[in-house]
């Protein structure tokens, strides 16, 4: 039997067929997370250093035989304030909702636990969880109303904010979701 039906030609009873259908739905174009994040431990450093220097130029101040120029920076000015520490670690989603979807919601998630909630285009994006104090809920992308809220902005990153994040898309219709691991460097 298997040496005749190698040598005839072999016929199904049936058509088959492979079915590819173009779905529209929504789904994540592109998730940016950076891989590394090293925080910034120079303020604290530089801060340190702008307050010696302010005190011992006060005292210098003070002491007639050193020299006082009054067109130098006052030490104690804004030009020796140490960098601002709440800077935003930016993470963002990108993605593609279709015009008949309903019912659209993003969330990101940090170790799987929500952190974030947006439903547009008339609610304000929320913060949950442990990282609610974290998360600047006013942070945008462009303007346009289905896509401005995507990114999720942390404030005073540290190192609690290494893990996974994920971010989800979905609608009454469809779902995606994306994840990417973050690592933290520093103290």
């Amino acid at each position: 039997l298997i040496a005749s039906a190698q040598n005839e030609d072999i016929h199904f009873p049936f058509n088959t067929f492979l079915l590819v259908a173009d779905v529209d739905s929504v789904h994540i174009t592109h998730l940016s997370v950076p891989r590394v994040y090293v925080l910034d431990n120079y303020h604290h450093q530089r801060h340190d250093q702008h307050r010696y220097y302010a005190r011992t130029q006060l005292k210098a101040r003070d002491d007639p035989d050193i020299p006082f120029d009054p067109a130098e920076p006052d030490p104690l000015s804004g030009e020796l304030r140490a960098p601002d520490p709440a800077e935003h670690l930016v993470l963002d989603c990108e993605y593609v909702i279709e015009p008949h979807e309903t019912g659209f919601v993003l969330k990101w998630l940090h170790n799987d636990v929500p952190i974030y909630q947006w439903i547009p285009p008339h609610r304000s994006p929320s913060s949950l969880n442990r990282m609610r104090d974290h998360v600047n809920r006013t942070f945008t992308v462009g303007n346009e109303a289905m896509h401005k809220h995507r990114a999720l902005a942390l404030m005073h990153p540290s190192q609690d904010f290494a893990g996974k994040y994920s971010c989800s898309v979905q609608t009454f219709q469809s779902f995606d979701i994306k994840s990417a691991d973050l690592f933290i460097i520093g103290k």
